[in-house]
């Protein structure tokens, strides 16, 4: 709920990117950093998804991935 409503508070703005969700467990560079490649994490970004379309903003998830090591 936190970051649905970090991402509803700033819509007005036009179109929000979101800050970079890591695309696969091997391309993430630290413990807990935000990602999108667990059915979990999907549900959880479309509720920031849902939030922002309620205050009429758009909003893209930036892709991320931090290489491999």
């Amino acid at each position: 709920p936190m970051h649905a409503k970090y991402y509803a508070d700033r819509s007005s703005g036009g179109l929000i990117i979101s800050e970079g969700a890591g695309i696969s467990r091997r391309g993430l560079g630290w413990f807990g950093a935000p990602g999108i490649y667990t059915a979990q994490q999907v549900d959880a970004w479309k509720g920031v998804t849902s939030a922002v379309h309620v205050a009429n903003g758009k909003i893209y998830c930036q892709l991320w991935h931090m290489g491999r090591a």
